[in-house]
């Protein structure tokens, strides 16, 4: 958001802005001409915007945002209770590449961390001059999932370190202040002045033909006329039921220090069938299309019109009343309907309060919507937005098999917290086979964060009820799976054990793919075990059928193992090749992650030989790769390999500072708390070793004085 950034474009491209004002009049308030004056004349990264449900945040950044000098593109996302930080990635990535750029997009479907798609998406608004506008954080994610509440936290603080220095910047709008962590610059809304207040009444009743309105502003108490949104209803309700029937609302009301009154009177005045569509479009949580909510409501025995002419009457009353607002006239085809967010909630509570059954199967009728949409496009966020709603539908066993069809790739793409979050929910909620494919899922996502315990008591559970089922593929998987875990805890005998098993089941059911890849598993134990021989020749005897099946990530995978013993032997040419091979499967398969150990581990080799600017190159490349993909880990591993090179050719200052960047991003991370402490902890010790072996090399004063330099930088 800073003024000077050049730019070509005068207006940025604003994209999704179905927001419509929320009076339909043209008075500028005091918050709004201050909010236009904070945007237009100050630079800075990040605005917490903060106000009132009905504030009219959305109304003015809309009409404020374009007038910010200097931006090439703006998008808006806006939030909903489900929207997950992994989806909203997804679509500010089909922004990005509408505006050709492509950074996030080649992120997006590798190994990687959420925490590294993240920090992909801050360099890019960092680099480039956009403007990232996320409406209504507070209602994500849905309560009870601290997790993925921790996760948006940790969003906010990470998108704080934009500063002032940033080409781009982000808004954020909630009712609430920011998270503690994140030191945010605020904005907040106010009470509307009574002459604010005043002007919006006024225009109210321009609109409405009677100008002065037929009841004063004088008769609307204090507690009514606090924000926009409040006068905008209190209007609508002049405008259905005429000035008497406002008035008795508001001597009814005259004690009443609640909001949100005026947007309970207006849903109670509601004539049945709308009151029905109402309930229908808040179920969403969403905008949606006329066919959406018509897609639900023909399916939950809903008595609503089904007539066009009576469904358009009672969308009308929805609107001039002011609960709904339309994209488009009935006359003019299709439109989309919008809820505020305030009005959603309160039609969604009451609708709860008044017919939980009937919710429920709102709630599942709408998953049935967009798997419907998913099974068209194959979207993977409309699958997940599917089985969420068939799960709070009660739904259990139709949400499972949704989350079958995506859940493999949230895994394959580092989604290890969502993941995790519906795997739990489809353990409580499932049995049998069902039951135990899940609790082997979520065992998976406890191995890869480095909870070996937890994990194999789950895998545990999955095995002894695949054996009370006779599933042998499955069970051949689970015990693949366990000796994976047990090899990573270090316990080799028994992962050898777990993993000749698995391959003896999966030879004599004919499952060729699973005994394949269990074969490799084996050689990694042999490695491990140092039968470096017996490893190798495993190796070469799984490449085979591997290299027929074109798996190449794991082609890759297997020719690194190969390089590694080659290394380990001091066969240097042969490893070299092996890593070239396996850096060229990477980059066929578009897998960055194998790329980057694949390039980092020919560096290793050309040091040993001695080759130390040909390898300086190559772990910079490393390095380099690792900030593409926003490994922050991997980029403090590269810092540590190059100071380890520094100081194999005697260059101990420049070792050093090497180190200690490494060491001060591994920090930063433990901060921010979106990486494992595990992972954090191991590399951290390994840092601190090499640099207690340079001091006992150099001696304590040449340390110490190489020390202060290197910080200094």
């Amino acid at each position: 958001m800073d003024d000077s950034t050049p730019s070509g474009n005068a207006r940025p491209e604003l994209l999704l802005l179905d927001v419509p004002p929320a009076t339909g009049g043209a008075v500028i308030t005091r918050d709004f001409r201050r909010l236009a004056e904070r945007l237009t004349t100050r630079s800075g990264g990040v605005l917490w915007v903060e106000g009132p449900d009905g504030a009219g945040k959305t109304t003015a950044l809309a009409a404020v945002v374009p007038l910010v000098r200097g931006l090439r593109a703006v998008q808006r996302i806006e939030c909903h209770p489900g929207l997950r930080i992994e989806e909203a990635l997804y679509r500010i990535s089909d922004f990005l590449r509408h505006i050709g750029i492509h950074d996030l997009s080649r992120t997006l479907d590798q190994r990687t961390s959420l925490a590294s798609k993240l920090e992909v998406l801050l360099q890019t608004v960092h680099r480039e001059a956009l403007l990232l506008w996320w409406d209504d954080v507070h209602r994500c994610p849905p309560s009870g999932e601290e997790q993925a509440g921790d996760i948006w936290t940790a969003l906010i603080a990470r998108d704080a370190r934009l500063g002032r220095e940033g080409a781009g910047g982000m808004i954020f709008t909630a009712d609430r202040p920011p998270p503690e962590t994140a030191r945010l610059e605020r904005f907040c809304f106010q009470p509307l002045e009574d002459s604010d207040a005043r002007a919006l009444w006024e225009s109210c009743g321009e609109a409405l033909q009677t100008s002065p309105p037929a009841v004063a502003f004088e008769e609307i108490p204090a507690a009514a006329r606090r924000t926009p949104l409040q006068i905008r209803l209190l209007a609508g309700i002049l405008l259905k039921r005429g000035p008497e029937a406002l008035r008795e609302e508001l001597r009814a009301a005259d004690d009443d220090s609640d909001g949100e009154w005026p947007l309970d009177r207006a849903i109670r005045l509601l004539h049945a069938p709308s009151r029905r569509i109402l309930e229908c479009l808040a179920v969403f949580r969403r905008p949606l299309s006329r066919k959406a909510y018509s897609f639900i409501r023909q399916r939950s025995g809903d008595p609503a019109p089904s007539h066009p002419i009576e469904q358009e009457g009672a969308l009308l009353e929805l609107r001039d009343l002011g609960l709904v607002q339309l994209a488009g006239e009935p006359d003019d085809g299709p439109h989309f309907c919008r809820l505020h967010p305030a009005i959603q909630a309160r039609a969604e509570r009451l609708a709860r309060e008044d017919d939980p059954s009937r919710w429920k199967e709102l709630l599942a009728q709408a998953g049935r919507y967009f798997l419907q949409l998913a099974a068209r496009g194959g979207d993977v966020w409309h699958f997940h937005t599917a089985c969420d709603f068939l799960h709070q539908g009660g739904r259990y066993e139709e949400a499972y098999q949704v989350h079958k069809v995506f859940i493999e790739e949230l895994l394959k793409w580092g989604y290890l917290d969502l993941a995790r979050h519906i795997l739990r929910r489809a353990v409580d909620t499932t049995s049998g086979l069902a039951r135990a494919i899940a609790l082997g899922n979520l065992a998976i996502v406890y191995k890869n964060e480095a909870d070996f315990d937890r994990a194999l008591a789950l895998y545990t559970e999955a095995r002894t009820e695949l054996s009370m089922l006779g599933d042998s593929s499955n069970l051949a998987r689970v015990l693949h799976q366990i000796g994976n875990t047990l090899y990573l805890r270090g316990d080799l005998e028994q992962a050898l054990q777990h993993y000749e098993e698995s391959r003896e089941i999966s030879r004599k059911i004919g499952q060729a793919a699973v005994a394949s890849a269990t074969q490799v598993q084996i050689a990694n134990v042999l490695c491990a075990l140092g039968e470096r021989e017996r490893a190798f020749q495993s190796y070469e005897d799984s490449i085979r059928d591997i290299e027929e099946s074109r798996n190449r990530s794991m082609i890759a995978a297997v020719r690194l193992q190969m390089g590694h013993l080659h290394f380990l032997a001091r066969r240097y040419i042969e490893a070299e090749s092996d890593f070239a091979e396996a850096e060229r499967q990477a980059i066929l398969g578009g897998d960055g992650r194998s790329q980057l150990k694949a390039i980092r581990s020919r560096g290793l080799v050309l040091r040993e030989l001695k080759d130390f600017d040909r390898a300086e190159k190559l772990l910079l490349e490393s390095e380099e790769l690792a900030i593409r993909l926003g490994d922050l880990v991997e980029k403090a591993n590269c810092r540590l390999l190059r100071g380890e090179l520094e100081e194999s050719r005697g260059q101990f200052a420049r070792a050093l500072e090497h180190y200690e960047e490494s060491r001060r991003r591994l920090r930063e991370l433990s901060l921010e708390g979106l990486v494992s402490r595990r992972v954090l902890d191991a590399l951290e010790k390994s840092v601190s070793e090499r640099t207690e072996q340079l001091a006992g090399r150099i001696g304590a004063e040449a340390y110490e004085r190489l020390l202060g330099t290197a910080r200094r930088k």
